[in-house]
């Protein structure tokens, strides 16, 4: 990897810390951009749409990464794409639906199948 080709923090995440990070290439805009626990961290002009990705190389996450990620997906689209902003999908992150059953109430058992009621 070229050096110019790295998207970095703006601030380094605290160390011991959980962190909700999202790499974001949206090809419409020609924008890559970087958010950091809800916040967009970085944005750089990237690539034009109309040039392909294309290629036989590997995929990598995390080179140089020191760390544990917990959770890791990959989509095809950009937020835009999905009809969503980087506030909504955090927000689903930490407080979504898994956090509640049918009714709203929060679970309080041990163990809880997803969309279960949770019995009083």
């Amino acid at each position: 990897n070229r050096a110019d080709e790295a998207l970095p923090y703006r601030e380094l995440p605290l160390v011991g810390k959980w962190h909700h990070v999202i790499a974001e290439a949206d090809r419409a805009a020609g924008v890559l951009r970087l958010y950091v626990d809800g916040k967009l961290s970085k944005a750089k002009l990237a690539m034009p749409a109309d040039v392909s990705l294309a290629n036989k190389g590997q995929f990598t996450v995390g080179q140089g990464f020191v760390g544990a990620i917990d959770y890791l997906r990959v989509s095809r689209g950009s937020l835009a794409d999905a009809q969503t902003t980087i506030q909504e999908l955090r927000a689903w992150q930490f407080d979504g639906p898994q956090f509640r059953d049918f009714t709203g109430h929060p679970h309080t058992g041990a163990r809880r199948d997803v969309g279960a009621l949770e019995v009083r």
